[in-house]
Order: C-alpha cells, then sequence, then structure tokens
C-alpha cells in the first residue's frame, strides 16, 4: 500500500528505540498490516441441508510490513535494532488514532536498485496476539473517599464536622469502547475481615476467590487473556478461585459489575483497570 497520509511508528525493545514516518530520518515508502488482521470462521457441514453450522470465530495472528528509506550511516542501526532475539513494541499513529502493538521480527531485507538510489529496508513484524491495545489503562475507583472542606476553614466549638464521606455503590458501570471483548484487572484492599471477595456481570456470570482477608490484605485479580492469575498479598492462589466461576471480561458497549462477599463486603475498596482493544488503526 502506497503512502497517501501521515504516519508516525515508534519502536521499542529492550536496547534501543527507533522512530518512522513524518518528521524522522526514515521515510516510510508502504506499509501494510495496519487495517483489520485476517478471520477464521470454523464451521460443521450440515447432513441433510444446503448450510453449516458456525463453530468458532477467530482473528487470526497480524503480520505487519513496512517498507521505509534509510542512509549508509543508518544500516546498521537498522540491522542491529531489528534483532530477531528480541520482542518489541510497535506504536501506531495514523487516522487519528494512536494505538500500541508487541511484535517479534519475523524478516528484514536491505535493498538498494542502484547506486544512485537511497537504500530502502522491508521488515515484516509477527504479532501472536492481534488486537492494537489503547495507549491508557482505563480505571474507576470503585468506592472513593470525597472531601467536604476546603480552606479557609472556620470550625464552630462544640459541633462535629464530617470531612468526607465514602461514595458507596456495589454496582457500577464500565464502558468498553474497543471492538473485540476485553480482559481487566481488578484490586480489592480489604479495610477489615473481609471473607470469600465476589464480582459478577449483569448476565449472572462471576469470578469468586475463597479467601479470607483481614485490614490491609490486598487481593489482584487479572482476567486477561494469556495473563489470567490470582495474587493475594504477592503470592499466586489461583487455585483458590470458586470453581464455579470464570474469569470474567467485558463485552464490547455497556457492562454493569457488582462486587460482594460471603462477609464484610461494606469494608472493601474496588479498583478495576482495563485496556480496549482495536482490530486495526
Amino acid at each position: 500500500m502506497q503512502i497517501k497520509k501521515n504516519i508516525y511508528l515508534e519502536l521499542s525493545n529492550i536496547r534501543d528505540k527507533l522512530n518512522m514516518g513524518t518528521g524522522t530520518d526514515f521515510k516510510i515508502r508502504a506499509y501494510e498490516g495496519f487495517e483489520a488482521s485476517d478471520y477464521q470462521i470454523g464451521y460443521k457441514q450440515n447432513a441433510q441441508i444446503d448450510s453449516a453450522t458456525i463453530t468458532s470465530k477467530k482473528v487470526e495472528p497480524r503480520e505487519i510490513t513496512i517498507e521505509a528509506e534509510c542512509t549508509d550511516t543508518s544500516k546498521d542501526k537498522v540491522l542491529r535494532f531489528f534483532n530477531p532475539k528480541m520482542t518489541g513494541k510497535l506504536i501506531v499513529e495514523l487516522n487519528n488514532n494512536k494505538r500500541w502493538i508487541n511484535y517479534e521480527v519475523k524478516s528484514l531485507k536491505i535493498k538498494q536498485e542502484s547506486l544512485y538510489e537511497p537504500i530502502h529496508f522491508i521488515v515484516t513484524l509477527f504479532c501472536a496476539q492481534p488486537f492494537f491495545m489503547d495507549m491508557s489503562d482505563f480505571g474507576k475507583d470503585i468506592a472513593a473517599s470525597v472531601p467536604l472542606f476546603a480552606f479557609p476553614f472556620v470550625w464552630k466549638v462544640k459541633r462535629d464536622y464530617v470531612i468526607s464521606y465514602r461514595q458507596f455503590s456495589t454496582n457500577f458501570m464500565i464502558v468498553n469502547g474497543g471492538d473485540v471483548f476485553t480482559g481487566m484487572k481488578v484490586d480489592f484492599i480489604a479495610r477489615d475481615v473481609v471473607r470469600n471477595p465476589k464480582l459478577f456481570l449483569q448476565d449472572g456470570s462471576f469470578i469468586r476467590v475463597l479467601v479470607e482477608m483481614r485490614e490491609g490484605d490486598k487481593l489482584t485479580i487479572n482476567t486477561n487473556p494469556g495473563s489470567k492469575s490470582i495474587y493475594f498479598n504477592g503470592q499466586n492462589i489461583t487455585n483458590k478461585m470458586d470453581r464455579m466461576s470464570n474469569f470474567i471480561g467485558l463485552k464490547v458497549g455497556e457492562n454493569v459489575l457488582t462486587y460482594t462477599a460471603d462477609q464484610g463486603y461494606l469494608h472493601l475498596i474496588v479498583r478495576l483497570f482495563y485496556t480496549p482493544m482495536y482490530l486495526g488503526v
């Protein structure tokens, strides 16, 4: 695909960074793979009628190909940077969007059509997880403290004052503005004794952890694909998940979640974090 618009790429690995596109030393000549990835539909043929039954839907791993110009002096930097042994992160600014994705280097070819033509290279990146991620991790503090006074503050003698109140509701709405279902990370922090905290969605699906928490204890549940885990004060206790529950996540659009516990749910501070995922840029 020939370049018809401004595009800016920021690539990084554990050793270095490389910027390409508008305003950089590496002019992008062509690119492919920032749009939607390939899809796969699984189905089973029906024996008696002219139709099939859909059994699965998948988004295939993504390949991104970038062709860009470089100079003789920058050629060595390109060779060192696109090291197939290093996992990288790609940030794309295109179509007024800015999103990122992790990648592996699949191939790199450096070409020069003649001694009088600029050197250019073609790099292909393989993205096992095909979705582009939002640049922000969205968070929601479900039970925050709201201050009720400001300076200057006048205190009448022998009068009691409420300086803050706890904004409390066990029900809360999260809007997933991405293109696909996404996981989340939830922190439960105990202010007193809490037994077996539970988080469930409006459709009845839930995750429940069989653990007793005391003041200051922190329970972290991660339901993101590839990172599913449950940690209690830094120790992995995924085996303590209720066998009837699942690692629930957020569908596209509105999600109403409710938290509770067998005992002491009023003593919970609950914080939720999630990152919308997109089919392309």
